[in-house]
């Protein structure tokens, strides 16, 4: 069943569209993230799905009812634009929960999802939360209100890599603990790619790719690091060679070399080259590219 379904829906904003014709479906207990370089527009979808703003055109269904009239059975959090206010009224929830958990026998979902997230500090003063522990903190309050449907705006934003891993898997956990769907937007993807069912990504107004995790695949091929004998001769026969190829020299600092950086060609497109321009290859490696340069956000 889909827990969220927007149907050529159309977000208007001062007469400039936010969302153009936008259709979507998201199936219950999925984390999802919607994605584009114009963050407007993926906070757009997010709020339309949450209920917390109307289409112009087109509906938006949270479990087949409309989502502004059942908005108070969804959560909505906007963590790149949360206050202190905000936090000041997430924890007396998150306090209260913790204070059952000590008291609780079987475990509880709520005291799930506060395991999941790692709690324990919400004890703390609230000055000395860090900006990782005040987000955790917003999104624990929602969980705990065990919405249907739970709508993250930026919940990475501003954060160092290792706290984007640590909250990025407690999202993950949490979901499963709450047995909710939850729905993020973000301008990029990368540090949601190992806990991300699908991914929604704009070009602007309008929905440019879905993308499912298992769809997706390391894009070895796409780019390669490559060292021949006689390198400067070899990059002018090559840019020739391959005309819709970005060929580039980088300079390694540590091995005191340099390689020939290549982009969009594809193996048999190379080998084909390397073989005309007669190059003594001395070392080729693919590099992986990130989710996001596979998903043109880079």
């Amino acid at each position: 069943m889909n827990a969220a379904e927007l149907s050529g829906v159309t977000v208007l904003c001062g007469g400039e569209k936010l969302l153009d014709s936008v259709s979507l479906a998201v199936s219950e207990g999925e984390l999802w993230v919607l994605a584009g370089r114009a963050l407007a527009c993926s906070h757009a979808a997010l709020r339309v799905m949450a209920g917390r703003a109307r289409p112009d055109l087109g509906t938006a269904l949270v479990f087949g009812r409309p989502a502004h009239e059942i908005r108070r059975e969804l959560g909505f959090v906007a963590c790149g634009q949360s206050s202190s206010a905000t936090l000041l009224r997430a924890m007396p929830r998150v306090r209260a929960a913790l204070r059952c958990r000590a008291g609780a026998g079987a475990p509880s979902r709520s005291a799930r999802v506060l395991d999941a997230l790692g709690m324990d500090f919400a004890q703390n003063p609230i000055g000395e939360l860090s900006r990782l522990e005040r987000r955790k903190t917003i999104i624990a309050a929602a969980l705990l209100g065990e919405p249907t449907l739970l709508c993250i705006a930026d919940p990475l934003v501003d954060l160092g890599p290792a706290e984007q891993r640590e909250l990025a898997n407690g999202l993950a956990a949490a979901r499963e603990a709450a047995r909710t769907t939850i729905v993020c937007s973000s301008a990029r993807l990368a540090g949601f790619e190992p806990i991300a069912d699908a991914f929604a990504v704009f070009d602007g107004p309008s929905l440019a790719e879905v993308a499912r995790s298992s769809q997706l695949r390391l894009g070895v091929g796409e780019r390669r690091l490559l060292r021949t004998a006689d390198l400067a001769r070899d990059f002018v026969i090559l840019s020739r060679e391959m005309p819709g190829a970005r060929l580039s020299v980088e300079y390694d600092a540590a091995e005191k070399s340099r390689s020939i950086r290549i982009e969009g060609a594809d193996e048999l497109t190379l080998g084909e080259a390397l073989k005309r321009a007669g190059a003594v290859v001395l070392e080729l490696r693919s590099l992986p590219l990130s989710i996001d340069e596979r998903l043109g956000l880079a």
